[in-house]
């Protein structure tokens, strides 16, 4: 009976590990290296310019709804998504301070008052500058394939755990650069940002981030 019961829980141990495993991905054999690397790149990236498409698959509809557009990054903690089609659409975050823009209205506000969303900042800033190895918002495990390296990331934290089964972090071999990031939510949704064209290092004006007007 101890012998049945050890080989189901062996059987449910290795079907959860490979439903985290990305498919043609296998475990990094040098897990120690990879980390390093990750970090050391993480931290030569000042700046990354590139073109993003954005697909929200949703549960309650058979279409993705596909967006487009520029996105920004610059240290410390400077994201700009510019979404050119279907509609525009702005969203710069600057430290603590939000701004939202569409073709109607603007609206302001503090990450602090969100804690929700402060996280999900953290995560993409984390991912994009080679610190989410230490974060203590999600456990992480690593894989590969001959292209890229794909990081999953299993929240820990009690915000976003409520929301999100994993995010997964595909980033290219060559470069370190994100090359895809996968928020899969607990409700079955998830939303995938494709990042294209990826330049890095080049000056950005701190203009591109400027939530006060």
């Amino acid at each position: 009976m101890f012998r049945e019961i050890f080989t189901l829980f062996l059987l449910l141990l290795t079907h959860s590990l490979a439903a985290q495993q990305p498919t043609g991905f296998s475990p990094v054999k040098d897990e120690k290296a990879f980390r390093e690397n990750f970090t050391q790149a993480g931290k030569k990236i000042q700046t990354i310019q590139s073109d993003f498409t954005q697909e929200k698959n949703l549960s309650m509809l058979e279409e993705k709804i596909v967006s487009k557009g520029q996105f920004f990054f610059k240290k410390e903690k400077k994201v700009r998504l510019e979404y050119t089609t279907p509609y525009k659409y702005l969203m710069i975050i600057n430290g603590d301070n939000i701004m939202v823009q569409d073709d109607k209205k603007t609206n302001k506000f503090s990450a602090k008052s969100n804690k929700m969303f402060r996280q999900i900042n953290e995560i993409i800033v984390d991912c994009l500058s080679g610190a989410a190895l230490g974060s203590p918002n999600y456990s992480v495990q690593t894989f590969e394939n001959k292209t890229q390296y794909a990081l999953v990331l299993t929240p820990t934290s009690k915000t976003l755990k409520e929301f999100f089964k994993n995010i997964r972090v595909f980033v290219d071999r060559k470069d370190y650069s994100v090359a895809k990031v996968e928020m899969n939510e607990l409700s079955g949704d998830n939303t995938v940002m494709h990042f294209g064209r990826p330049v890095l290092n080049q000056i950005i004006q701190d203009e591109k981030f400027d939530v006060k007007n």
